[in-house]
């Protein structure tokens, strides 16, 4: 559903008393709880099995001698920049090799970095505002790069930008952000908004752990563990 920040701001607002029927925010509160409305989605961010969104598709293609990558919005990979990578594949032709995911401990052990090969291992540092993907081996070919990742939410760039929000989610996220916005104006939310807003991210966590998990067993690469309360697969 596609819906504006100013929607989700006003509906919380009245969830939590703060605003009554037919009333709007003023310049100053639509602002404020603008910046707390990005700071929510920013926060699940953290909470793995929060996030709807899980893309496949091509990163780009490999550099000859590069072992390097920085990959978000105007990096070597031009794409989305992942919180976490569920799994990755180069392809040559017709044929897809895959690419195992390293923890730093295991980057750092990497002895020898510096001859040219197809990757068969990566590290990745999901730092802001560009994450870099390290390769164990510089590559030797310009293949491309595939992947399966888990990309955060859309924040709104303004009160008036409209987003496209899957339907299950907007009810958390208005009820979690009324719960947010209460101590702003020294009010306690009601206690069954509370209780929705508990719920509603309790019902997602439970539905993307589901999915998530049957997934990471059958991963082309083996994972190491699967942190529930996350949806990290390391």
């Amino acid at each position: 559903m596609s819906v504006t920040a100013l929607d989700i701001i006003k509906t919380a607002m009245r969830l939590n008393k703060s605003l009554a029927t037919g009333e709007v925010p003023t310049a100053a509160e639509g602002a404020d709880a603008l910046v707390t409305l990005n700071e929510l989605l920013e926060s699940w961010g953290n909470e793995g099995l929060l996030l709807p969104f899980i893309t496949s598709g091509a990163l780009g293609s490999l550099v000859s001698g590069q072992s390097s990558y920085t990959i978000g919005s105007g990096g070597d990979f031009n794409v989305t920049r992942p919180l976490v990578f569920r799994s990755m594949f180069i392809r040559d032709g017709s044929t897809d090799y895959p690419v195992a995911m390293m923890s730093d401990v295991t980057w750092a052990g990497v002895l020898e970095k510096t001859i040219s090969n197809r990757p068969t291992r990566f590290w990745y540092n999901p730092t802001d505002t560009l994450g870099t993907i390290q390769f164990d081996v510089p590559a030797d070919s310009t293949d491309t790069v595939y992947a399966t990742r888990l990309v955060p939410f859309t924040t709104f760039a303004s009160l008036s930008t409209a987003e496209a929000v899957p339907d299950e989610y907007l009810r958390a996220i208005r009820y979690n952000l009324a719960v947010d916005l209460a101590p702003e104006y020294e009010m306690e939310v009601p206690v069954t908004v509370a209780r929705i807003a508990e719920e509603t991210k309790r019902r997602i966590k439970a539905r993307n752990a589901a999915r998530r998990v049957s997934r990471a067993v059958s991963d082309f690469y083996q994972p190491r563990g699967y942190d529930i309360d996350t949806g990290w697969v390391a």
